[in-house]
């Protein structure tokens, strides 16, 4: 293709403890004759929010003009059993930025999502769940039924000690497709003897 999508992409960026998700500049839309132009501006502006030590590498992807843009946390963040997907139709830029509040869909794994408006296989988000063994933030879009993955990341608000809780008191339910639902929270009650 002949327009690009130039990020950033940094040695403390996306880690398993911290996410720094809108962090450091992105350019995109990029036409052929003004990539030399955005990378210096990606970088210049990606520098001014890193620390001295911190290793920085510029990405050039191909821009994709998205029909559909989302986001897929295989596990939910606050720690919840099901998974959760955002999107909305256009660019995902806007749903990393914040600059949009998305269409929101929680659901197990195993559910076939026949009601969305599209087509779209969730079952690609667990293989790189399981390629990187560990609950994953997945940045991806749809262009002409065509699902593509952009980003790859930790989900940092699930710590592993927490994940690997979770693992524990999954093992523990028989019925694997059960319908029981766990979360965290700080709302207790004492009852004496």
């Amino acid at each position: 293709g002949n327009i690009f999508a130039v990020r950033s992409s940094a040695s403390s960026e996306d880690t398993q403890i911290s996410s720094w998700a809108g962090q450091f500049h992105t350019e995109i839309h990029i036409e052929k004759q003004n990539l030399i132009q955005a990378i210096e501006l990606t970088r210049n502006e990606s520098l001014k929010n890193m620390k001295t030590w911190e290793a920085l590498s510029i990405i050039i992807q191909e821009y994709i003009e998205a029909d559909i843009s989302g986001i897929c946390f295989t596990r939910n963040p606050l720690w919840w059993r099901e998974s959760l997907l955002e999107y909305h139709f256009w660019i995902g830029q806007d749903i990393v930025s914040g600059n949009i509040i998305p269409e929101k869909r929680m659901y197990m794994k195993w559910e076939i999502l026949k009601d969305l408006p599209w087509w779209l296989d969730i079952s690609v988000f667990y293989a790189i769940e399981k390629l990187f063994g560990y609950p994953q933030d997945i940045e991806w879009c749809i262009q002409d039924k065509r699902c593509y993955i952009l980003q790859s990341r930790p989900i940092t608000t699930l710590e592993k000690w927490a994940y690997e809780t979770i693992q524990q008191l999954e093992s523990l339910i028989k019925d694997k497709k059960s319908p029981y639902y766990f979360y965290k929270n700080t709302i207790t009650e004492v009852a004496p003897h």
